[in-house]
């Protein structure tokens, strides 16, 4: 198994916290396609789902909510 990238975790986290890929590429400066592509990656890398589609946006699961802590955890260093 591969460990996410910081960018990776970086994506993840700003989904988490805007909610919708077009906002989270927005403020990264990514289109939508590549965080999209980013989180499918992240998925398959670790085998189990990061989000859940709801009604309004994405939701982390478990295993994303680990990721978000790392990236701060490794951006607030």
């Amino acid at each position: 198994m591969r460990y996410p990238t910081f960018k990776q975790l970086r994506a993840i986290a700003e989904v988490a916290h805007s909610g919708t890929i077009t906002a989270a590429a927005q403020t990264l400066n990514l289109s939508p396609s590549a965080i999209s592509i980013t989180l499918k990656q992240v998925e398959e890398e670790i085998g189990v789902p990061i989000f859940e589609k709801g009604e309004g946006g994405f939701r982390l699961t478990s295993a994303g909510h680990e990721l978000v802590l790392a990236e701060g955890r490794i951006d607030h260093r």
